[in-house]
């Protein structure tokens, strides 16, 4: 118990030790503060980055005065995975994609403790199946694992298991786990995390990203604990407990067939057929009722084969087999699918023709409009694709509808109309970067230069680059000069994230 209580205290200090040096540059190679950020990083990764071990943790086990891990630690420890996230995958930005995760997320999150701030659930683009719960109520999900659904209560099966690895805080529990293990063991277990050793499965840093290549694996217990209170997560959201079991299921007959290529999630998420089993037995206590799937989720579905599949052939091909077959439904999701994979692929001739089919029979649908206007948008119609947008929007806020309208007036040279829109975007969705992407393009077309350097701060501290985000509140700070509200707003916020990554550290 003495060496892992030292070892915990160790982890606290190195992190409070890092903050008070320089923060580093996040480019891969790049490491101005020697060894205590690389092994700063190697903990972290190895404790959290997907696909080394997705957990999470708002504290350690307690060891008396100041050590625990505080709020202020664990958010940096946010902020720090979704750094690497973003240096080892692409972050699908997509508005419509991304509010249905809002709503699925809200969903789900409705039957725990957890407030909205505490979960964050994104998209990545990746053709692997896995998924992955990171600190600070990070959960990412591969586009690949949302393609292979094939229900929405599958789907939801798996976000509702990684909700529950973060409600149950098992990082928190794994760790204090450790104190009834062997000496040798935890000994392997400080070797791997400091050196990169191995434990059980071999865990490499690698030297340019700091990413982890092999990866540990959750206890038997937390996996059967995050199946059993995802269940609940389920039935409370609405969705058929079913959809769980029938996607771990089939998960583990194609490992079965495809030895060489066991898909990732049950690298990260091992199954096995007990666990499967218990799984089955759980849900003979809930009724075979629930939400299997929404209109909504196929469409979503749709629009991701199309634009993430890995060819033109591939995409295209499988909307036109599947648009003439199926009930009334499934063929609304194929046409949307093959429009949306036409437009990706630029032909936007053909995608016109079946967009305006969905739209004589669901002319109210934001999907639908939203997809003909982005035809327009591709195929260089901008005031066509202004106006459709502009009618739609007067009578609707529309996340995405308002995300396109800006993004459209910006690209027509129409920044005031932009700034507009999409302010009326960010009191809707604070929370989505790429809002402040089109905000600064608006403000720098303004010439209003000190507004459009803030703008770029709030993108980089929504994807974790806070030294990005940092020096350019300072360089907004000199362009304020004597504009005594927006400076007060400035300093506010420069403290502001002063205070919640880095405590020590003091601005110039």
């Amino acid at each position: 118990m003495k060496l892992y209580n030292e070892f915990i205290s160790l982890l606290i200090e190195l992190l409070h030790s890092v903050r008070a040096a320089p923060l580093p540059h996040p480019e891969p190679g790049y490491s101005p503060n020697g060894w205590r950020w690389l092994t700063l990083v190697t903990l972290f990764v190895c404790f959290t980055l997907s696909p080394c071990l997705p957990a999470y943790a708002d504290a350690l086990p307690t060891l008396g005065p100041d050590k625990g891990l505080s709020r202020q630690d664990e958010r940096e420890l946010g902020r720090l995975f979704k750094l690497q996230v973003l240096n080892r995958y692409h972050l699908i930005e997509d508005p419509e994609i991304n509010l249905y995760l809002d709503q699925l997320e809200q969903r789900i999150r409705a039957g725990t403790e957890l407030e909205a701030e505490q979960l964050n659930l994104f998209l990545v683009a990746d053709p692997s199946l896995n998924a992955f719960a990171g600190p600070d109520g990070q959960i990412g999900l591969h586009s690949g694992l949302v393609m292979a659904a094939r229900s929405e209560s599958e789907l939801a099966g798996v976000v509702s298991h990684e909700t529950a690895h973060i409600s149950q805080h098992h990082l928190t529990r794994m760790l204090s786990f450790q104190r009834s293990q062997s000496l040798p063991t935890t000994v392997a277990l400080i070797t791997g995390l400091l050196l990169g050793g191995q434990i059980g499965a071999a865990t490499l840093l690698t030297t340019r990203a700091a990413l982890v290549d092999q990866r540990l694996k959750y206890t038997r217990s937390f996996e059967a604990e995050a199946d059993a209170i995802g269940l609940q997560l389920m039935a409370k959201a609405g969705f058929n407990p079913q959809g769980m079991v029938g996607f771990f299921r089939r998960l583990e007959q194609e490992g079965r067939l495809q030895s060489e290529r066991i898909p990732e999630y049950l690298r990260t998420h091992p199954l096995t057929e007990n666990r499967i089993s218990e799984i089955e037995d759980r849900i003979s206590g809930y009724r075979s009722e629930g939400e299997t799937s929404s209109r909504l989720f196929g469409l979503i579905r749709a629009r991701l084969i199309a634009t993430q599949s890995s060819s033109e052939e591939e995409s295209v091909a499988f909307f036109r087999a599947k648009r003439s077959s199926g009930n009334s439904a499934e063929k609304e999701v194929a046409r949307y699918g093959l429009a949306s994979a036409l437009n990706h692929y630029g032909h936007y001739s053909e995608a016109v023709t079946v967009l305006d089919e969905l739209l004589d029979q669901s002319p109210d649908e934001p999907l639908f409009i939203t997809a003909r206007a982005r035809v327009d948008l591709a195929a260089g119609r901008m005031d066509q694709a202004i106006s459709r947008l502009r009618e739609y929007s007067d009578h609707t806020q529309s996340p995405a509808i308002l995300f396109y309208l800006a993004e459209a007036l910006l690209a027509i040279g129409r920044p005031a109309e932009a700034r507009s829109e999409i302010r009326k975007l960010i009191r809707i969705k604070p929370q989505w970067p790429a809002n402040y992407k089109i905000l600064a393009g608006a403000e720098g077309a303004l010439g209003k230069q000190m507004e459009a350097t803030r703008a770029q701060a709030e993108y980089h501290i929504l994807r974790g680059s806070l030294e990005e985000a940092l020096e350019l509140l300072k360089r907004a700070r000199r362009l304020a000069k004597d504009n005594f509200y927006a400076l007060s707003g400035i300093e506010a916020r420069i403290q502001e994230l002063v205070e919640i990554y880095t405590p020590d550290k003091r601005m110039e």
